[in-house]
């Protein structure tokens, strides 16, 4: 499904393109601090999601499995994957998942596999006013 929002909506999930609040929604979703201008928020956002990308590289290299516990929990945490009350092996398996579709081919848009992050935690588990938040100002 995201590929085919991917091929269908080609720009409007580029980092380039998103506004401020939309900026500020993702870094608070993702963990990051919100707090600067609209280029500090994109410079955050895009390094934050380099560094993912170097990530998912090593555990396609390694395998999802190779991961502890903890290790896993932290990578799906810093990916926006939900992991409290989730076993370990959905959490492997969706945390596979993010890395099959960031880095198959054509890749899925970092910015649109966060924004399906908010979507499926909502629908998994009894929404707080943060993810609300998120999913109203990304929307």
């Amino acid at each position: 499904m995201l590929r085919e929002i991917a091929a269908q909506y080609p720009t409007d999930f580029l980092i380039e393109q998103l506004s401020k609040e939309h900026l500020a929604a993702y870094c608070r979703f993702l963990g990051l601090s919100d707090i600067g201008g609209q280029s500090m928020l994109r410079r955050r956002l895009i390094k934050h999601l380099d560094y993912l990308r170097l990530d998912d590289e090593l555990i396609q290299r390694e395998g999802v499995d190779s991961l502890s516990e903890e290790l896993l929990r932290d990578a799906a945490e810093e990916r926006g994957i939900r992991s409290q009350h989730v076993d370990t092996v959905k959490l492997r398996a969706e945390l596979q998942e993010w890395v099959d579709l960031r880095l198959g081919k054509p890749a899925i848009p970092p910015a649109l596999l966060v924004f399906s992050q908010v979507f499926r935690n909502h629908t998994r588990a009894p929404a707080t006013a943060t993810t609300l938040e998120v999913a109203e100002k990304v929307v």
